[in-house]
Protein backbone atom coordinates (compact mmCIF):
# COMPACT_ATOMS: atom_id res chain seq x y z
CA UNK A 1 0.00 0.00 0.00
CA UNK A 2 1.47 3.36 -1.01
CA UNK A 3 1.58 6.35 1.32
CA UNK A 4 -1.19 8.02 -0.66
CA UNK A 5 -3.40 4.94 -0.31
CA UNK A 6 -2.70 4.83 3.44
CA UNK A 7 -3.61 8.50 3.82
CA UNK A 8 -6.75 7.97 1.70
CA UNK A 9 -7.79 4.98 3.83
CA UNK A 10 -7.21 6.90 7.06
CA UNK A 11 -9.23 9.87 5.77
CA UNK A 12 -12.04 7.51 4.79
CA UNK A 13 -11.94 6.06 8.32
CA UNK A 14 -12.15 9.58 9.77
CA UNK A 15 -15.21 10.16 7.57
CA UNK A 16 -16.76 6.99 8.97
CA UNK A 17 -16.03 8.24 12.50
CA UNK A 18 -17.72 11.56 11.69
CA UNK A 19 -20.83 9.74 10.45
CA UNK A 20 -20.88 7.72 13.68
CA UNK A 21 -20.60 10.88 15.76
CA UNK A 22 -23.34 12.58 13.74
CA UNK A 23 -25.64 9.61 14.29
CA UNK A 24 -25.06 9.82 18.05
CA UNK A 25 -25.25 13.64 18.15
CA UNK A 26 -28.57 13.75 16.32
CA UNK A 27 -30.00 10.72 18.10
CA UNK A 28 -33.58 11.94 17.73
CA UNK A 29 -33.23 11.59 13.94
CA UNK A 30 -30.55 8.86 14.08
CA UNK A 31 -32.83 6.37 12.38
CA UNK A 32 -33.26 8.58 9.31
CA UNK A 33 -29.52 9.25 9.16
CA UNK A 34 -28.88 5.50 9.46
CA UNK A 35 -31.18 4.69 6.54
CA UNK A 36 -29.73 7.52 4.43
CA UNK A 37 -26.15 6.48 5.16
CA UNK A 38 -26.83 2.84 4.38
CA UNK A 39 -28.63 3.67 1.12
CA UNK A 40 -25.97 6.16 0.02
CA UNK A 41 -23.07 3.83 0.74
CA UNK A 42 -24.66 0.91 -1.14
CA UNK A 43 -25.59 3.15 -4.07
CA UNK A 44 -22.08 4.63 -4.35
CA UNK A 45 -20.51 1.17 -4.05
CA UNK A 46 -22.76 -0.13 -6.83
CA UNK A 47 -22.07 2.79 -9.16
CA UNK A 48 -18.32 2.47 -8.48
CA UNK A 49 -18.41 -1.22 -9.47
CA UNK A 50 -20.42 -0.51 -12.61
CA UNK A 51 -18.00 2.23 -13.68
CA UNK A 52 -15.04 -0.03 -12.95
CA UNK A 53 -16.62 -2.76 -15.07
CA UNK A 54 -17.23 -0.38 -17.98
CA UNK A 55 -13.73 1.07 -17.87
CA UNK A 56 -11.60 -1.97 -17.10
CA UNK A 57 -13.16 -5.12 -15.69
CA UNK A 58 -15.00 -6.09 -18.86
CA UNK A 59 -11.61 -7.16 -20.21
CA UNK A 60 -10.81 -9.28 -17.15
CA UNK A 61 -11.60 -12.91 -16.50
CA UNK A 62 -14.61 -12.93 -14.18
CA UNK A 63 -15.15 -9.19 -14.61
CA UNK A 64 -18.84 -9.69 -15.28
CA UNK A 65 -19.29 -10.51 -11.59
CA UNK A 66 -18.31 -6.94 -10.75
CA UNK A 67 -21.12 -5.75 -13.00
CA UNK A 68 -23.58 -8.06 -11.26
CA UNK A 69 -22.33 -6.94 -7.85
CA UNK A 70 -22.67 -3.30 -8.89
CA UNK A 71 -26.21 -3.74 -10.19
CA UNK A 72 -27.32 -5.59 -7.04
CA UNK A 73 -25.71 -3.02 -4.71
CA UNK A 74 -27.28 -0.13 -6.65
CA UNK A 75 -30.68 -1.81 -6.47
CA UNK A 76 -30.29 -2.43 -2.74
CA UNK A 77 -29.33 1.22 -2.24
CA UNK A 78 -32.42 2.41 -4.11
CA UNK A 79 -34.56 -0.12 -2.24
CA UNK A 80 -33.23 1.15 1.08
CA UNK A 81 -34.26 4.71 0.19
CA UNK A 82 -37.82 3.48 -0.37
CA UNK A 83 -37.97 1.95 3.12
CA UNK A 84 -38.73 5.25 4.87
CA UNK A 85 -42.51 4.69 4.75
CA UNK A 86 -42.75 1.14 6.12
CA UNK A 87 -42.69 0.13 9.81
CA UNK A 88 -39.27 0.45 11.41
CA UNK A 89 -39.31 -3.15 12.63
CA UNK A 90 -39.00 -4.43 9.05
CA UNK A 91 -36.21 -1.99 8.27
CA UNK A 92 -34.27 -3.11 11.34
CA UNK A 93 -34.72 -6.75 10.30
CA UNK A 94 -33.43 -5.84 6.84
CA UNK A 95 -30.49 -4.07 8.45
CA UNK A 96 -29.69 -7.09 10.65
CA UNK A 97 -29.90 -9.47 7.67
CA UNK A 98 -27.54 -7.28 5.61
CA UNK A 99 -24.95 -7.22 8.40
CA UNK A 100 -25.38 -10.92 9.12
CA UNK A 101 -24.87 -11.84 5.48
CA UNK A 102 -21.90 -9.50 5.12
CA UNK A 103 -20.34 -10.86 8.32
CA UNK A 104 -20.86 -14.46 7.22
CA UNK A 105 -19.24 -13.86 3.83
CA UNK A 106 -16.33 -12.03 5.45
CA UNK A 107 -15.91 -14.85 7.97
CA UNK A 108 -15.71 -17.42 5.18
CA UNK A 109 -13.17 -15.25 3.34
CA UNK A 110 -11.09 -14.85 6.52
CA UNK A 111 -11.07 -18.60 7.12
CA UNK A 112 -10.08 -19.21 3.50
CA UNK A 113 -7.29 -16.64 3.82
CA UNK A 114 -6.07 -18.35 6.99
CA UNK A 115 -6.12 -21.73 5.24
CA UNK A 116 -3.96 -20.32 2.47
CA UNK A 117 -1.47 -19.00 5.03
CA UNK A 118 -1.85 -15.31 4.18
CA UNK A 119 -1.03 -12.87 6.98
CA UNK A 120 -4.11 -10.59 6.60
CA UNK A 121 -6.67 -13.06 7.91
CA UNK A 122 -6.81 -11.61 11.44
CA UNK A 123 -8.08 -8.20 10.30
CA UNK A 124 -10.71 -9.85 8.11
CA UNK A 125 -11.75 -12.07 11.01
CA UNK A 126 -12.13 -9.05 13.35
CA UNK A 127 -14.20 -7.20 10.78
CA UNK A 128 -16.45 -10.20 10.18
CA UNK A 129 -16.98 -10.77 13.89
CA UNK A 130 -17.91 -7.09 14.26
CA UNK A 131 -20.53 -7.38 11.52
CA UNK A 132 -21.93 -10.57 13.03
CA UNK A 133 -22.07 -8.89 16.46
CA UNK A 134 -24.01 -5.96 14.96
CA UNK A 135 -26.47 -8.38 13.35
CA UNK A 136 -27.03 -10.33 16.58
CA UNK A 137 -27.33 -7.13 18.65
CA UNK A 138 -29.86 -5.69 16.17
CA UNK A 139 -31.98 -8.82 16.44
CA UNK A 140 -31.71 -8.82 20.24
CA UNK A 141 -32.77 -5.16 20.53
CA UNK A 142 -35.07 -5.00 17.53
CA UNK A 143 -37.93 -3.40 19.48
CA UNK A 144 -35.84 -0.36 20.49
CA UNK A 145 -34.73 1.69 17.51
CA UNK A 146 -32.64 4.01 19.72
CA UNK A 147 -30.44 1.13 20.87
CA UNK A 148 -30.07 -0.14 17.30
CA UNK A 149 -28.90 3.34 16.22
CA UNK A 150 -26.31 3.29 19.03
CA UNK A 151 -25.21 -0.22 18.00
CA UNK A 152 -24.81 0.97 14.41
CA UNK A 153 -22.73 3.97 15.53
CA UNK A 154 -20.50 1.70 17.62
CA UNK A 155 -20.17 -0.55 14.57
CA UNK A 156 -19.05 2.45 12.52
CA UNK A 157 -16.43 3.29 15.16
CA UNK A 158 -15.26 -0.32 15.10
CA UNK A 159 -15.06 -0.37 11.31
CA UNK A 160 -13.08 2.88 11.27
CA UNK A 161 -10.63 1.56 13.87
CA UNK A 162 -10.07 -1.63 11.86
CA UNK A 163 -9.51 0.40 8.67
CA UNK A 164 -6.93 2.62 10.39
CA UNK A 165 -5.22 -0.41 11.91
CA UNK A 166 -5.10 -2.10 8.51
CA UNK A 167 -3.74 1.04 6.84
CA UNK A 168 -0.86 1.60 9.28
CA UNK A 169 0.31 -1.99 9.77
CA UNK A 170 3.29 -3.27 7.85
CA UNK A 171 2.57 -5.61 4.99
CA UNK A 172 4.92 -7.90 3.16
CA UNK A 173 5.87 -6.94 -0.35
CA UNK A 174 6.74 -9.51 -2.97
CA UNK A 175 9.41 -8.42 -5.45
CA UNK A 176 9.64 -10.32 -8.73
CA UNK A 177 12.86 -9.84 -10.66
Amino acid sequence: MTKFQKIKECLFAVGILLFGVSILAFSDDGYGILISLLALSMFIYGIKNIIYFITMARHMVGGIYLLYRGIIATDLGLFTVSLSNIPKLYVLMYFAILHGFSGGVQLLRALDTKKQGAPGWKIKMLLSLGNLFIAVACIAFIRSEDIVVIIYAVGLFYSAAIRILDAVRKKGIIHIQ
